[in-house]
């Protein structure tokens, strides 16, 4: 990233700089030590959101780079913490748009694009099994990521995203943390236990996702009528 000395060796950042500043959302298994030094905050119960300097960005190509903003960062550019999170919480939604679509559709378009590994790799995790397939047609599934499907999970953050969800689906929403770079949506109408579901998320998560990749071991549900969030953990081992 470019700096630009500013009087008595004082790093100051340009326009063009700032309107790099992004958040992404911290993952529950994240390097204790790089988040204690990053420009965090609390957001959506239990999440933490951390700050970024999207480096470079090619959505056509799929090509990406950036670099954790910490606290000395914000020292040494001589901006408030709050400044930062300020250019962040507009820069993110237009730099990366979210994407709100069924689950079924992502999948066969994954199979698609990748072809017959995709489709065993999928079977093998029991997500093209006839029994996960009419269970998503009498209750569908949505993945909201962005664009790139990159720290997508990040877009649960975008103004009014939930809400334009809640529309859509046509009522209060149950959100799976499937990962860093996506989260599920379905419409919650209560026939799900929600501790249920919060242990399944966290199985899933010991299984088949990244450590440096798993976002939440819970389960979040939104009402739209209050635009209230409520967190549901996976009880305790």
């Amino acid at each position: 990233m470019k700096e630009i000395k500013m009087g008595q060796g004082e790093m100051m950042m340009n326009e063009a700089e700032k309107s790099r500043i992004i958040y992404r959302l911290a993952g529950c298994r994240q390097d204790p030590e790089l988040l204690e030094r990053s420009v965090k905050r609390n957001v959506f119960g239990n999440l933490t959101a951390v700050l970024s300097m999207d480096l470079m960005t090619d959505l056509r190509r799929g090509i990406r780079a950036e670099r954790r903003i910490t606290r000395e960062d914000a020292a040494r550019w001589g901006m408030e913490e709050e400044e930062l999170w300020n250019y962040a919480w507009k820069n993110t939604p237009r730099r990366y748009p979210a994407v709100l679509r069924p689950l079924d559709e992502v999948l066969r378009e994954l199979i698609r694009v990748r072809g017959k590994g995709a489709e065993q790799d999928l079977l093998e995790n029991d997500l093209l099994d006839d029994r996960r397939m009419q269970e998503n047609q009498k209750r569908p599934l949505y993945v909201l990521t962005n664009l790139m499907g990159v720290n997508g999970a990040a877009a649960l953050l975008y103004p009014g995203i939930l809400e334009s969800a809640a529309k859509q689906i046509a009522g209060d929403l149950l959100i799976l943390p499937s990962s860093i770079h996506e989260v599920l949506i379905q419409k919650w109408d209560g026939e799900i236990d929600l501790e249920v579901a919060a242990e399944m998320v966290k199985i899933i998560n010991r299984q088949d996702v990244a450590p440096e990749e798993v976002l939440a071991d819970c389960v979040y549900v939104y009402r739209k009528d209050s635009g209230r969030i409520e967190c549901v953990r996976a009880k305790e081992e």
